[in-house]
């Protein structure tokens, strides 16, 4: 509401002059919210609990500050076990993209997260997959891969600090971080990025290895965001190398683990004195 009388910008073609103006929301920056710019200094961490209230139905959120604050302290470590079976591996959560920016060889993939440890769960989400489906994987997930794009944003139902993996294809370098990346890192999140090759990319079918598309794809940014969206958004797949992409699949079980370092000590110990 405002004391102000309505102006029609469609029909008033008059310049008007104000000491302020808002308009829209306040913006602090891709997928964040600074707390100093809230009335009641709510974060990210905020919305988070708001998203667990909405798809989990825990009590009465409360401010993850005043969580912070007064939380008591966390219960002693249960007695370890000595069960002689094998432990169920973390589990990663991989996104499928069906248009653009295809993983092309999602079927090798998934088996070299599974060589690498991982149980791996495929979701491929349609118009009508409910959130609440969605957010019981993620947010119960020990890490999420995806290639750049809209799917990752899903980061924010992960809690910290599990690993967010992107695929950035060619050309992606800046979006994929400040879209995803620097947000995924102030989220507590540890991210790491694959970044695919000429070799890896659907372009190099196209173009000539020392096309600026492949050799330098800043000078296609130049030309704008619709030519770069055209080229690299619009008209790119993937095809990962699964020898080279083991390697950072390996640098994503190691951080998991050592989330759980007390029970794979544990674990350890009991094979060997078998």
């Amino acid at each position: 509401m405002s004391k102000y009388r309505i102006v029609d910008l469609a029909a008033d073609q008059r310049v008007h002059c104000f000491s302020e103006m808002i308009v829209g929301l306040r913006f602090h920056g891709e997928l964040v919210i600074d707390p100093q710019q809230m009335p009641n200094g709510e974060g990210i961490q905020d919305f988070q609990a708001l998203l667990r209230q909405a798809f989990d139905g825990p009590p009465l959120l409360r401010k993850s500050r005043q969580r912070r604050q007064q939380a008591p302290p966390p219960p002693p470590p249960p007695p370890p076990t000595f069960e002689h079976r094998e432990p169920a591996g973390p589990r990663i959560v991989i996104f499928v993209r069906n248009q653009t920016r295809v993983l092309l060889n999602l079927r090798e993939v998934v088996e070299a997260c599974e060589e690498a440890g991982f149980r791996a769960q495929v979701v491929d989400a349609k118009q009508h997959t409910p959130l609440a489906a969605i957010h019981r994987a993620v947010a119960s997930s020990d890490a999420l891969l995806a290639v750049h794009g809209a799917a990752v944003t899903h980061f924010l139902f992960m809690r910290p600090p599990a690993a967010l993996l992107q695929i950035v294809p060619i050309g992606l370098d800046w979006a994929a971080d400040a879209f995803y990346g620097a947000p995924a890192r102030r989220l507590g999140l540890e991210y790491v990025e694959y970044k695919v090759s000429a070799e890896e990319s659907s372009l190099s079918d196209e173009y000539d290895r020392r096309s600026p598309v492949l050799a330098d794809p800043s000078a296609v940014a130049g030309r704008g965001w619709w030519e770069m969206k055209k080229v690299y958004m619009d008209k790119q797949n993937v095809r990962v190398n699964v020898s080279r992409f083991s390697a950072t699949l390996q640098r994503v079980y190691r951080h998991v683990c050592a989330l759980h370092l007390h029970a794979c000590v544990r674990v350890h110990d009991v094979h060997a004195s078998v």
